[in-house]
This record gives structure tokens, C-alpha cells and sequence, in this order.
């Protein structure tokens, strides 16, 4: 009761609810039909899940999920513990979660703080990322492929020539051998350009190896530089001299990224068959690799001297299965594929318009080992 001019009388109030019971049965609707594990977690653990949590995490009943043991298990507690700290009013990370029973499986998990019958609670989502994580790999060994692909023939000759100097080699030795005792100082010349020869195709053989196995378990590992160019120079090396076109060096290559060697090998690779063929056929052809320190960061510039990307063409170059290149040239993943490595291991790929001819950049983190150099 209330007094309202002098008068007892009843204080009446009415709230129109429809909004209200709209909006959380389209809460409902999108928490139960969402193909992605939605939990909402209050201070004992899980308050509810939707059918799509038990089929990610391979359980039997929602009883299985329900309170706190289930999050410890999956490492779902630790995810959102590592979102918290970093942002407390909520985020997204990547991680690897558990299933029950066994098994991971990599996860995208996304926490927020929304209202639940009266109270503030956790709604975390998580996405179940295999299949894009598997067809990302599939993408990832196609452009390796194609890479590998265009090279082949100047492997080739690479490897074509030491077998012809050994093969030469070996008959003259033979051949004189015939006619007389050959001396030992004429032996040991011979057979010394014999083994220079094996261990140049060595080379290739081992850059090749290490290009083409399978780098998407590798951890990140702290490299040089200089390792790096090197295995991926000798794979692109004869392509680049038997299609005439100059490829230099420039910059200080000791320097140290922490990276997955192979992935940034992969990036550079494309580059540089990029470059080679934006140039191939013109007169003066020139490629040069330039390393440059960019605050915290070293830059490895691609840049060719050809006529460059058109400014109509430069926002859709990174896009996937667009490509420049003649019909059964290119396949138009290797920029795009390029771009994704480059972000997992923490650097960033682009292109530089600034200059009139073409010149991608990939600048990556120095690592702390060789950081203080470039101060």
C-alpha cells in the first residue's frame, strides 16, 4: 500500500514481457540448433548444454557434462581460465580440447558473459575445427605440390648435369685405364670432382626432402636465416639459371626467426616462382630476395623487375583460387595458402604498393636469441 493524496492505496505496475520471452525463445532456438558445443557455466560448473556438446565431445547423455568434472577433463577449464586472463569480459582462442572416452581435436573456444534465468552466467561456444583444419592441410600440400611441380624441370637439370660430369669422369678414367697405370695425384683430381658432384646432388635430394615432407605437426623451432634461403635456394636455383633470370641475395641472412622452417620455406618458394615467372621471357630479367630489420621484426622482400601487379588486381591477389597466370599454370592457391602460413607462425604476408614493380614482404618476429643485433 501507498498514500496517494492522503488516501491508503494499491501501487500497481504491469511489464510487457514479449520482448523479453522473444528474445530468449530465439536463444533458445539458436542454443539448441547450433552445429557448435554451446555451455552455459555458472559457479558450479555446467548449468546446461545443447545436443551439439555431446556429439563433439563423444558423450552418452548430458548427465555426463553436467558440473564441474567435465570442464577439467576436456581441458575446457583451462581454455577459458587462458581467455580470462587475457580479457576478463570475454574472447576466443584456439586450442586442443579433449573428448571423452580419448582423443583431441583442435578447438576454436569463445566465451562471453550472458543473463540465465535471473543470473549472469558463462556462455562459452566451441567449434569443433578438424575438418578445416584437415582441408587446410589439403590446400597446404596442393600449393606445396604445384610449387614442386614447377620446379621440376629445373631440378632436373640440376641433378642432369653432376651425373654428366661423373659420367664423363668415370669413362675417361676407364678409358685410360686401358692404355696405362693412371697416376695417383690424376686419380685423386678426378675422384674429388666426382664426390663435389655426388655431394651437390646430395644437396638437392636433402632440400627436397625437407621441402616435401609433411611439416603440419612440427613445432616451432628457432632458425637462421640463412638455413632457410639455403634449402630453398637450391630447389628453385636451376630454374632460375636455365630460364636466364638473375636471383640475388641482399641483406644480413643471420639473423634468427622461431618458425616452422618448412612452412616459411613453402612461403618463399611461392615467391619466388611468382617472381621468376613474372619476369621469364623479358630481357634483363632480375629477382632479389632483400632482408632488411624492421623494428622487432626482419623483412624478407620478394621483388621482381617485371611490370607489376595491376591496381585493379592487388585486392583480390591474396584471395583463394585467384591467379594471373595462363589456364594450367597456376592453381591460385599459393598466395592465399602463403598468408595462412605466415600467420601461424606469427608473421604476416603482404604485398608492398608502394613500388612500381612487384614486391611481397614477410615479416616475421626476431627471435630473442639474435633480437639484441638489430638494436
Amino acid at each position: 500500500p501507498v498514500v496517494y493524496l492522503d488516501r491508503s492505496a494499491q501501487l500497481v505496475s504491469w511489464h510487457d514481457l514479449t520482448e523479453r520471452l522473444a528474445a530468449e525463445e530465439k536463444f533458445r532456438l539458436l542454443f539448441e540448433h547450433s552445429t557448435d558445443a554451446q555451455l552455459l557455466i555458472d559457479e558450479g560448473g555446467i548449468a546446461e548444454c545443447n545436443p551439439a556438446t555431446l556429439n563433439i565431445f563423444k558423450a552418452e547423455s548430458r548427465e555426463d557434462l553436467l558440473g564441474s568434472g567435465f570442464l577439467s577433463i576436456t581441458a575446457v577449464a583451462q581454455a577459458l581460465k587462458a581467455i580470462t586472463d587475457q580479457s576478463p569480459t570475454g574472447g576466443s582462442s584456439e586450442c586442443i580440447l579433449q573428448r571423452l572416452g580419448g582423443g583431441e581435436f583442435p578447438a576454436h573456444v569463445t566465451q562471453k558473459r550472458v543473463e540465465y534465468k535471473g543470473e549472469f552466467v558463462t556462455l562459452a561456444t566451441i567449434q569443433d575445427l578438424s575438418r578445416q583444419k584437415h582441408s587446410q592441410a589439403i590446400l597446404i600440400e596442393s600449393s606445396k605440390m604445384s610449387s614442386l611441380g614447377e620446379m621440376a624441370s629445373g631440378m632436373a637439370h640440376e641433378l642432369n648435369n653432376p651425373l654428366a660430369i661423373i659420367k664423363a669422369g668415370t669413362e675417361n678414367l676407364l678409358a685410360l685405364a686401358e692404355i696405362k697405370p693412371i697416376k695417383p695425384e690424376d686419380l685423386a683430381k678426378r675422384l674429388k670432382v666426382t664426390v663435389q658432384m655426388v655431394d651437390r646432388m646430395a644437396a638437392i635430394i636433402r632440400s627436397l626432402r625437407f621441402y616435401a615432407r609433411d611439416s603440419g605437426g612440427d613445432k616451432p623451432v628457432v632458425v637462421s636465416l640463412e638455413s632457410v634461403l639455403k634449402e630453398t635456394l637450391v630447389l628453385c636455383q636451376g630454374r632460375f639459371t636455365n630460364g636466364g633470370v638473375e636471383l640475388k641475395i641482399e641483406g644480413d641472412s643471420s639473423y634468427c626467426i622461431e618458425c616452422r622452417p618448412v612452412q616459411i620455406s613453402q612461403i618463399l618458394l611461392n615467391l619466388l616462382n611468382n617472381a621468376f615467372d613474372a619476369v621469364s621471357g623479358q630481357s634483363g630479367g632480375r629477382v632479389v630476395v632483400r632482408l632488411t630489420i624492421a623494428g622487432p621484426d626482419v623483412e624478407i622482400a620478394v621483388e621482381d623487375n617485371g611490370a607489376g601487379i595491376p591496381v585493379s588486381l592487388r585486392e583480390k591477389i591474396m584471395q583463394p583460387f585467384f591467379t594471373t597466370k595462363e589456364v594450367g599454370k597456376g592453381t591460385g592457391l599459393g598466395l592465399s595458402v602463403s598468408m595462412g602460413l605466415a600467420a601461424t607462425n606469427g608473421g604476416n604476408l603482404f604485398l608492398d604498393d608502394k613500388t612500381s614493380h612487384t614486391r611481397f614482404v614477410l615479416r616475421m618476429p626476431l627471435s630473442a636469441v639474435l633480437a639484441e643485433k638489430a638494436a
